[in-house]
Formats: C-alpha cells, sequence, structure tokens
C-alpha cells in the first residue's frame, strides 16, 4: 500500500493548493447567484484542506433538501446529504453511528447543523478552471430556485 500512496505524496501540496482555490471560487460565487446559502466557516488557526465545500439552504426543510439532491443529480451535480434518514455510502452523522450508541439526543446542536448540511466533493477536480466553478454555482443556484419555486405552488 505505501508503494502506491508514497508517489502521490509528493504532489499533495499542490493538490491542496488547487482544492482550496477551487473552493474559494465556488463558495463566492454560490453566495453570488444564491445569497440565502450557507457555507460554514472553519475556527481560526484551521489549515484546511477542501476536497469537498458543504453548504445549506437554512429555509429548506428535509423534503426540500431531498428535493433539492434530486434536482442537483437531474444537472450531473452530485451532493451528499448529512441529513439522510439513512446512511448513504461515506455521508453518516451521529445519528447513524449504532456502535456509538444513541448520541443524537446528547447532540441536538450538531444533529441539527447535519440535517440540512450538503456535501458537494471537489477531489476529481484538479484539472478543473475557475470558470468550471462558476457554472455549478450557477447550477446550484438555479437548482434551489427551482426547488424553492415549486415548494410555493
Amino acid at each position: 500500500a505505501a508503494a502506491l500512496v508514497r508517489p502521490q505524496l509528493l504532489g499533495l501540496d499542490e493538490k491542496v493548493q488547487r482544492w482550496n482555490q477551487h473552493y474559494a471560487v465556488l463558495t463566492s460565487s454560490l453566495r453570488q447567484h444564491c445569497p440565502e446559502i450557507f457555507i460554514p466557516t472553519e475556527q481560526p488557526g484551521v489549515v484546511p484542506a477542501r476536497s469537498s465545500a458543504q453548504f445549506a439552504v437554512p429555509s429548506m426543510d428535509a423534503r426540500a433538501t431531498e428535493a433539492l439532491t434530486r434536482e442537483l443529480g437531474a444537472r450531473g451535480v452530485k451532493v451528499a446529504w448529512f441529513g439522510r434518514p439513512e446512511w448513504v455510502g461515506f455521508t453518516s452523522t451521529v445519528r447513524h453511528w449504532e456502535y456509538a450508541g444513541k448520541q443524537d439526543a446528547a447532540l441536538p446542536e450538531t444533529v441539527s447543523r447535519q440535517a440540512g448540511l450538503l456535501d458537494l466533493p471537489l477531489y476529481h477536480t484538479n484539472l478543473w478552471n475557475d470558470e468550471d466553478f462558476r457554472l455549478l454555482a450557477a447550477h446550484v443556484g438555479e437548482a434551489v430556485r427551482v426547488v424553492q419555486g415549486s415548494a410555493k405552488l
């Protein structure tokens, strides 16, 4: 395994720099295309390696967030949603960690924050350019408007 990983370590700093640049362009564009979006910030002193972008639309309930994941998927934008009743792939929360005992009641703020949190992977985007992220943000913004518009019907 080390023989496979070791050559990848040589380019890791460059990848992290690209992910962070992509994240900055994406989140700036998301705020422009969808001002109601919430993007968590990290604690001071944290040096991020932003291999994904997490965001939420606080005005959306679980049904609307599920609809948003479908709308984004129809546009080719795959996101993971932490608020799903059941875990999917690597997207799980304290509510799903049965091996650790029931923790959701002890961590209500964590559960609440994760309920609407979406995760957009960036680890595969090293060859993308800034315009790709502006387009991605436009798709997210349009999907949010479509879901919000259908909720008003």
